[in-house]
């Protein structure tokens, strides 16, 4: 043999050598394979898997991919999950099968969604058992035996108004419960249900804000809210008996401006900052008077501090005028109050507009979309739509309203208030009991909405603004950041939650003798 005759045979041997058995297998006759196939096929378990594998194997390896597929089919309905096969066929598994890729993908973006909708329908059982009252039949009927209990009581009141304003006594009725006393130119029964609207709407704030339904609210102000009903004809003297009635609260100086106030006497309604205590020169709101005037007076008394806003440079009261930045809280937390409580809220400025019907709430007609609370909706849709609910009022961000005095805030204003505090409770009502937590001991409502609403860089920055550089300017920014972050979840929030004008039936139901 020639020496290049050498060199030859030697790389066809090596080459023979690299090349993969597959590529080879390739070059033999495929009738050959097929007849062998054909006595092996004969001769394999059909019901064992392992010896379908094993002449898939050697089916591989003579160049019979078809027959490969067919016998890893075969092996699948022997043993569904065999992964040797399953993965031959070209499938991935999927918790307990095996799928095509693509349908993985659309399967673990479908089980995602799931699990995000499981998480969210969780957390708002969570949330809606956080809102609940619990045994609220049981504290009905204990509210309408203290009525009873203190009987003795309200007639000492309405002894004491008759004398002093010299009133035909039948004219009112007084009733008074653990933390309400209503004297109002109504029946007793209707001055009973008062009580019984005011003390539920305690109760409900109670517990949502702290987990408890009793608190230490109006300790300062002889532990009752009183709520007066008069007529107009007997304001001069009812103010000068509620300065007798609260006589370290109210001097009668100011029970004598207020008195002559005509503005007071014609605007239906007056209370004084501090004072557990609403007076209405009229009866045309009275159910939905006590359970706005119990919203309002509890954030006053549980948040007092927070009304004490400052310039944290010159120790300045800040806001309009010189105010603090609760108005929109007070009016928000108290047109809440009275909508979850008996379905309207005919006491404030939206009335006509927002809240024609009556007491009570029926639709006229079964599926008629009717009441306050829809309407409330409605219009709180249209502001988080940057849509003006009102056409001839302004339209205010919800820092330019944190900002506003009593008086400045319109109904657009007052609407979107109510619609951020139903947000805030509904949608994260632990981060609500944060809020209301920190304003307890807080002097400065900006502080307690970064400390609960911020992130934790927020809050080192607002640590640094407050001990450090006392930059008031630079506080007004980073509270009206987080302010601009709350109105954009809230307008997404509103999205979702608003959608259905159709709401239930207002919760609270009296308890008749």
């Amino acid at each position: 043999m020639s020496a290049e005759h050498a060199r030859t045979t030697s790389l066809v041997l090596l080459l023979a050598l690299t090349i993969p058995a597959t590529v080879l297998a390739q070059k033999m006759d495929r009738k050959a394979a097929l007849a062998e196939y054909k006595l092996r096929y004969k001769k394999v378990d059909r019901k064992n898997a392992e010896e379908l594998l094993a002449l898939s194997r050697w089916a591989a390896r003579v160049g019979l991919k078809d027959k490969v597929k067919v016998l890893y089919r075969k092996v699948i309905r022997v043993d569904p999950q065999n992964e040797v096969a399953n993965k031959g066929m070209g499938l991935v598994r999927f918790g307990d099968r095996w799928v095509k890729p693509a349908e993985k993908v659309k399967l673990e973006k479908a089980a995602a969604e799931e699990a995000a909708f499981a998480a969210a329908e969780a957390e708002r059982l969570r949330i809606l058992h956080l809102l609940k009252l619990p045994s609220e039949a049981a504290a009905k009927k204990n509210i309408r035996l203290s009525i009873e209990d203190n009987e003795d009581l309200s007639k000492k009141t309405l002894e004491s108004f008759v004398q002093f304003t010299k009133t035909e006594a039948s004219k009112y009725s007084v009733a008074t419960g653990p933390h309400v006393q209503v004297l109002a130119n109504t029946t007793q029964a209707k001055t009973d249900k008062m009580v019984q609207i005011a003390e539920y709407v305690y109760r409900r704030i109670n517990w949502i804000s702290f987990g408890k339904e009793d608190g230490e609210t109006f300790q300062e102000s002889g532990q009752r809210h009183l709520y007066v009903f008069v007529d107009s004809s007997i304001w001069a003297e009812t103010a000068l008996w509620i300065s007798k009635h609260f006589p370290s609260d109210f001097g009668s100086a100011a029970a004598k401006d207020l008195g002559t106030s005509e503005e007071c006497a014609t605007s239906y309604y007056w209370d004084w900052p501090g004072l557990a205590m609403h007076a209405f020169s009229t009866k045309e709101f009275m159910f939905s008077g006590v359970a706005n005037g119990m919203g309002h007076h509890w954030l006053m008394f549980t948040a007092r501090g927070a009304t004490r806003e400052r310039n944290i440079e010159n120790n300045a009261m800040v806001g309009q005028n010189g105010k603090h930045q609760l108005y929109w809280m007070l009016e928000g937390l108290a047109i809440w109050s009275s909508l979850d409580a008996v379905g309207l809220n005919r006491y404030w400025r939206t009335d006509k507009e927002a809240a024609p019907d009556k007491y009570g709430n029926k639709p006229k007609k079964a599926g008629a979309v009717t009441g306050a609370l829809p309407k409330y909706r409605e219009m709180a849709l249209k502001l988080a739509k940057g849509k003006k609910a009102f056409p001839e009022d302004q339209l205010h961000n919800f820092y330019q309203i944190t900002r506003l005095d009593l008086w400045k805030l319109n109904r657009n204003d007052l609407v979107m208030s109510w619609s951020i505090i139903d947000y805030l409770i509904r949608s994260d009502t632990d981060l609500w009991r944060a809020l209301i937590k920190d304003m307890e001991t807080s002097d400065s409502f900006r502080a307690s909405l970064i400390r609960t609403y911020g992130t934790d860089a927020e809050r080192k920055e607002l640590d640094r603004l407050l001990l450090r550089v006392k930059d008031n300017r630079q506080l007004d920014e980073l509270f009206g950041k987080i302010c601009m972050d709350i109105q954009n979840k809230w307008k997404s929030w509103v999205a979702d939650n608003y959608k259905s004008l159709v709401v239930p039936e207002p919760p609270f139901r009296p308890v008749g003798k």
